[in-house]
């Protein structure tokens, strides 16, 4: 007898997880949640970074910030969770920086790069097997978006400025 069909949501979590899109959908989902999560007296002084095994760095944009932020770390980090849904900050790393209000979108599409036709052809054969029409162009944008967005970022000011 064969393997058992395996739900699609584990599947795709799988996938997600060797593609390495878990990852940045996690920034692009905290993103999401930031501004009413933390509210805009925060949202407009910090602004979440990358997430890097459940830490979040966020940029603040004076030292008093940092020091009342460190204080509401427990409560914005409950807030965050609360609204994705499952515990994916588990911590937060303060530090001063320029604070912009821009969003993610704007950040992947400052670094996106063209693929190549090998990594076409990759999203391709990976997404060509599904029915699901919305599924298909959704997990097919992520992988371009990943794909592109690694590359391009290693050299960028986005990649140097989390790496500290």
């Amino acid at each position: 007898m064969g393997r058992k069909p395996g739900r699609v949501g584990d599947i795709l979590k799988s996938s997600f997880g060797k593609l390495g899109v878990n990852k940045r959908l996690n920034e692009y989902m905290v993103s999401k949640v930031w501004d009413d999560a933390v509210g805009q007296d925060i949202a407009s002084r910090a602004r979440p970074g990358r997430l890097i095994k459940g830490k979040l760095y966020v940029t603040v944009s004076t030292s008093p910030w940092m020091t009342e932020l460190m204080h509401l770390k427990e409560r914005l980090k409950g807030e965050i969770n609360r609204r994705l849904g499952h515990d994916t900050v588990i911590d937060i790393a303060f530090r001063l920086g320029e604070v912009k209000a821009e969003r993610f979108e704007e950040k992947i599409s400052a670094v996106e790069r063209d693929l190549s036709p090998e990594e076409r052809e990759v999203i391709e054969k990976t997404v060509s097997s599904m029915e699901d029409r919305e599924l298909k162009g959704a997990i097919a944008r992520a992988m371009k978006k990943q794909k592109g967005w690694d590359d391009a970022a290693e050299g960028s000011s986005l990649s140097r400025d989390h790496s500290r």
